[in-house]
């Protein structure tokens, strides 16, 4: 069963693995980041802001945040250069 003690499990899950992705995610220079890989996604970048808007929407769902714009497409259009941890702002910290 599905108990609250293993959704708060589950959420701190989600804030580690987060961070590892996005560690990974500085690493990487814009360009490899951004290159075309032939994932589902397309990029690693791509798939990153994939992972951000799905948070969102989660939070927007689970605890009334503002939700993320456009739909699953639009997901993974954001063109952010730089630092891409500084996109992610956690929000499953909330």
């Amino acid at each position: 069963m599905i108990d609250k003690q293993f959704v708060e499990q589950m959420a701190k899950y989600n804030r580690w693995q987060n961070a590892n992705l996005y560690t990974c995610g500085d690493a990487l220079s814009d360009e490899d980041r951004k290159r075309e890989r032939g994932a589902f996604f397309g990029s690693i970048h791509a798939t990153l802001n994939h992972l951000l808007w799905a948070d969102r929407m989660w939070m927007h769902r689970f605890a009334g945040m503002e939700k993320p714009s456009g739909d699953l497409k639009a997901s993974v259009a954001h063109t952010q250069t730089g630092k891409i941890s500084s996109m992610s702002a956690n929000p499953s910290t909330r």
